[in-house]
């Protein structure tokens, strides 16, 4: 049988254990700003469309998702940005994804995406 205990120090009451996804939404110059951290997973990518259709009915023109927070990313949560992507731009918006990760950039490389999706800087790997 499998522990399912949360890592030493970790409050088992925390978001921040398991299949959780943190979504905050900011301002940004010229539009807002999505920060997707945690797992982007079948469990949270309705979260994460939820957020998109809010953000297309706001006055803003681009959409900045940083997604530099992210530790997991299944096809699921990859179909998210995919749809949040088309859904931006058939309401005349703009994406960009920024802060990403190695693992996320690899499965974008891996599965021909990366030239669909407007790219800002990458995370760094000291995660400065």
């Amino acid at each position: 049988m499998s522990d399912h205990r949360p890592p030493d120090g970790a409050d088992p009451g925390s978001h921040a254990f398991g299949c959780a996804l943190t979504l905050q939404l900011w301002p940004d110059d010229g539009g807002d700003l999505l920060i997707l951290s945690g797992e982007l997973d079948l469990a949270s990518a309705p979260r994460v469309l939820e957020a998109v259709e809010l953000l297309s009915q706001m006055a803003a023109d681009h959409v900045v998702v940083d997604i530099s927070g992210l530790r997991f990313l299944d096809a699921a949560g990859l179909s998210a940005l995919i749809r949040a992507r088309e859904q931006l731009v058939g309401d005349g918006l703009t994406m960009t994804l920024r802060g990403i990760p190695a693992c996320v950039l690899r499965v974008l490389d891996i599965t021909g995406l990366k030239d669909s999706f407007v790219l800002g800087p990458a995370a760094r790997a000291d995660g400065a």
